[in-house]
């Protein structure tokens, strides 16, 4: 991925900020579900990774005593600080952590956001470096399968390259090893949840109100046009009689401990 899909990744995020909220609901459901696997400990300190607007930051603050939220984007990290001013915010990326996080943390999450790394391997060796002795990671991204259907119906009307790629569950488990976290027990899960939506327009709808719409397949120049999108349209209400679209995303859950 080049600097400047990095770039437009960080931008269409902030154009979307204000919309979040309202439209984040596979992200909403991904990180209840992250919850559901983070022992209910006390911490100290805990570190949020692509925080985006902080909507779960209630849920982190029953956690630990101390929550630090991480964000590329300057305008949802403004959104945090609007609504949580006592937490501590820093604009920064993720793949860079040496660079903008000096506090150790015995909690560190990321929900519906890794999959956005150029660099797994690095993100995940630099969670040794801040992160105290006995701490754990919880992570939750989508992988590869995510939005097959989507997929399908793009290549269907001959017009391959709209989806991105995501990591495998190999590739991240080769992260993982590459990352040498020998002082780690680390467990890798999947869960695949499937969302109903009216049609596909509205699921396409519901990706770029979030501001998850960078294309990050260089090789594919075509934009989304509006008769691509007609004939995306026309063909999956043919081929869909139920008059619904339905979306599965396979989720990767990744829980680190270190002992």
């Amino acid at each position: 991925m080049s600097s400047t899909s990095v770039n437009q990744i960080i931008d269409n995020f902030s154009s979307k900020a204000e919309f979040y909220d309202q439209y984040s609901r596979i992200q909403k459901l991904s990180g209840q579900m992250l919850l559901e696997r983070i022992p209910a400990l006390s911490y100290m300190r805990v570190l949020d990774l692509g925080c985006g607007t902080g909507f779960f930051i209630p849920e982190l603050q029953e956690l630990a005593q101390h929550v630090t939220c991480l964000d590329a984007s300057e305008k949802m990290i403004s959104f945090v600080k609007q609504r949580y001013p006592t937490v501590e915010t820093v604009v920064g990326d993720f793949d860079n952590l040496d660079s903008c996080i000096s506090t150790n943390y015995d909690l560190i999450v990321s929900n519906y956001s890794l999959q956005w790394s150029q660099n797994l391997t690095r993100l995940f060796a630099s969670l040794k470096r801040c992160s105290t002795r006995k701490s754990m990671f919880a992570f939750a991204f989508p992988i590869s399968g995510s939005l097959s259907e989507l997929k399908k119906a793009f290549v269907e009307i001959g017009e391959p390259g709209f989806i991105n790629e995501f990591y495998s569950e190999e590739q991240v488990k080769k992260a993982l090893d590459e990352a040498k976290l020998t002082n780690y027990s680390v467990s890798v899960t999947t869960e695949t949840v499937r969302l109903v939506y009216p049609g596909v327009l509205d699921v396409l709808h519901s990706i770029s109100k979030v501001g998850a719409y960078t294309n990050t397949n260089e090789k594919y120049e075509h934009k989304l046009s509006k008769t691509i999108l007609k004939n995306l349209i026309n063909h999956t209400r043919a081929e869909n009689n139920a008059n619904v679209f339905n979306i599965s995303w396979k989720i990767c859950f990744i829980i680190g401990t270190r002992v």
